[in-house]
């Protein structure tokens, strides 16, 4: 963080508080019009985007979890079938 806020400090020439702070952000987008907007449906799909991440999370947790089932079910069964009886 400190790397970042100084490369941020040497190229705008201000203090780390000024960048900490924001304030000088929120001016930007507050009178551009175009921005707000743009900030506004980055902030309002959040939870849609939250939502589908959720369902792939969902998703990827199940099919790992039968994967590894089918999976050493699998080797149990070909350690069974290269068995010769003399074990």
């Amino acid at each position: 963080m400190t790397a970042l806020s100084f490369r941020i400090d040497v190229i705008h020439g201000r203090s780390s508080n000024d960048v900490v702070d924001g304030d000088c952000y929120c001016r930007v987008i507050s009178r551009a019009s175009g921005l707000k907007l743009v900030v506004q449906t980055l902030l309002s799909s959040l939870r849609p985007i939250g939502n589908i991440v959720l369902i792939c999370c969902t998703f990827f947790i199940i099919f790992g979890i039968l994967g590894v089932q089918v999976s050493s079910a699998v080797q149990f069964a070909l350690q069974l079938y290269k068995c010769n009886g003399n074990n």
